[in-house]
């Protein structure tokens, strides 16, 4: 074999090693991350259930007065358009007589 076909060999061979080794590297990694997977999903449940009742809390302890909330009853009542727009101006003077108590 001349030499320039020994280094082509020696730069394949490197290369082919190089490779299997970065792949099985990468296995590791993955199998790592699938291993941990049910951890982090139980962790993230978990997470997303406080969160939730958090949020649950945090309405029911919303001010009745909170001009950003509307009741229940409210939403579910069919209303004439002429209601709504009367409701709607009363939710903004409350709101304009808060901001103005807050100046």
């Amino acid at each position: 074999m001349s030499s320039s076909d020994t280094i082509i060999q020696a730069i394949l061979n490197r290369i082919a090693v190089r490779s299997s080794s970065g792949l099985s590297e990468l296995a590791t990694k993955v199998t790592g991350m699938l291993d941990n997977a049910p951890e982090k999903l139980r962790e993230e449940w978990d997470l997303f259930q406080k969160e939730v009742i958090d949020e649950v809390d945090r309405i029911e302890n919303t001010s009745v007065d909170d001009p950003f909330t509307s009741s229940p009853v409210e939403d579910s009542v069919a209303v004439e358009p002429q209601e709504k727009l009367d409701q709607l101006r009363a939710k903004v003077s409350k709101l304009n007589v808060q901001v103005e108590a807050w100046r």
